[in-house]
């Protein structure tokens, strides 16, 4: 009997038992991710982590793409034939309540990027907006209650925002892991001829944090670059 269920909800030794001694090496989903060039570049440890990192860091609590999993909330990408996609729509859907066709293969991987790239922007306009309420002397916990219940508000800050109050960023999106994301955004810009403005100032704010010691926390550690003085 085989049961199907979503990655985070799998353990180490669920993985072991399906791709057998050397796991890391033999999951393939980094590497599409990544490219070629990075994945045979990757030491076999490093892949290892980003393996357990999709598959245990998934509880309800969490607020990434795992944690929507585990809650039954997130949405199937499906790029390829539209046929094929038909067939196995039913089956899908029993997994998450929703799968999406979006186009020719290779579109899914896109429009996962477009909703990383909204994450990027949402995470540091938040995080700008808190700075600047705090700098001026707002209490930064009453900002994030209060533009939580109206136009302003956004996913981000509901998640990020308590996060950046109280300073201390337990890592939902791992800093460093984010950066891949992020970089395979601008490369997928290039690709498509589109301009990434915000992206990039996004990018260079993020490379600070990360290069500040940061990279082992949530990206929205990415407030401390905002809150340096400046000259």
């Amino acid at each position: 009997m085989v049961s199907v269920v979503p990655a985070n909800e799998a353990s180490w030794d669920d993985l072991q038992a399906v791709f057998g001694r050397g796991a890391a090496a033999k999951c393939q989903c980094q590497r599409i991710k990544l490219g070629d060039h990075d994945w045979f570049r990757m030491p076999v440890e490093e892949r290892a982590y980003r393996l357990r990192e999709e598959t245990d860091c998934g509880h309800p609590e969490a607020e990434g793409t795992s944690g929507m999993v585990a809650k039954g909330e997130g949405v199937i990408f499906v790029g390829g034939d539209a046929a094929q996609y038909a067939r196995w729509k039913p089956l899908l859907e029993s997994i998450l309540p929703k799968a999406v066709h979006v186009g020719r293969p290779g579109q899914a991987m896109v429009l996962k990027l477009v909703a990383n790239l909204l994450v990027a922007l949402n995470s540091a306009a938040a995080a700008e907006a808190l700075n600047l309420a705090r700098a001026s002397g707002l209490d930064p916990q009453i900002v994030v209650d209060v533009l939580s219940t109206g136009a302003a508000t956004s996913r981000m800050l509901e998640v990020r925002g308590p996060l950046m109050v109280r300073g201390q960023f337990p890592a939902q999106m791992k800093l460093d892991l984010f950066m891949k994301d992020l970089h395979l955004i601008q490369d997928a810009a290039k690709t498509a001829g589109a301009s990434l403005p915000l992206t990039d100032i996004a990018e260079r704010l993020y490379a600070a944090a990360q290069s500040a010691g940061h990279g082992a926390d949530d990206l929205a550690v990415v407030i401390t670059e905002l809150a340096r003085p400046t000259a």
